[in-house]
């Protein structure tokens, strides 16, 4: 089928299945503009509001980064509650996604700490990141780490981002989610 509903839709194409004696059901939708609305496609922006103090992560610890905020999560498969902080993938929804996170420490002594995030895979233990060292910070204290990595999951394969630092520290977060942020969108 194609064409529109005339208030909602300026243009469309569907594709339906249907069983003998049953009705049709829609399983794709795609709108003139090329998105895929039918089956939703999970997508999520995550971020991170407020920062937590310069020493409030302990030094030589792997710490998942708490993303408590989102600017949306189309499906609804980001979990921002506490101790939780990542994204499931759904039923219906295997298959290749693409994650990109940014990540800013602070209270990094300049030269003196190795820095490392990662985009961890957790059900098949799996990280994807990078590593620096202290003296590619700001030289005032902050040091910016960013990941990106396709992945091709399962239902129910969970990821999240963590941060590792040779000494203690702190991360920064803002409301416009620029120095901070985790975001998913399926895109195979």
């Amino acid at each position: 089928q194609h064409g529109g509903d005339g208030a909602t839709d300026s243009g469309y194409l569907k594709i339906f299945t249907k069983a003998t004696g049953a009705s049709a059901t829609e399983k794709l939708r795609i709108h003139s503009s090329g998105v895929v609305t039918t089956p939703l496609q999970p997508a999520f922006n995550a971020y991170l509001n407020a920062s937590t103090g310069a020493t409030a992560l302990s030094a030589n610890g792997t710490h998942k980064v708490a993303f408590a905020h989102e600017f949306f999560d189309q499906a609804s498969n980001f979990n921002p509650g506490s101790g939780n902080h990542n994204f499931t993938c759904p039923a219906g929804g295997a298959g290749v996604y693409h994650f990109s996170t940014g990540v800013l420490l602070l209270g990094i002594g300049t030269g003196t700490s190795n820095c490392e995030i990662s985009i961890k895979h957790e059900s098949h233990h799996a990280y994807y990141g990078s590593r620096v060292d202290g003296s590619t910070g700001w030289g005032d204290s902050y040091v910016s780490l960013a990941a990106d990595t396709h992945l091709y999951l399962d239902v129910g394969d969970v990821v999240a981002v963590y941060v590792y630092a040779t000494e203690a520290f702190g991360i920064y977060g803002h409301s416009s989610g620029s120095s901070t942020y985790f975001t998913g969108v399926k895109v195979a």
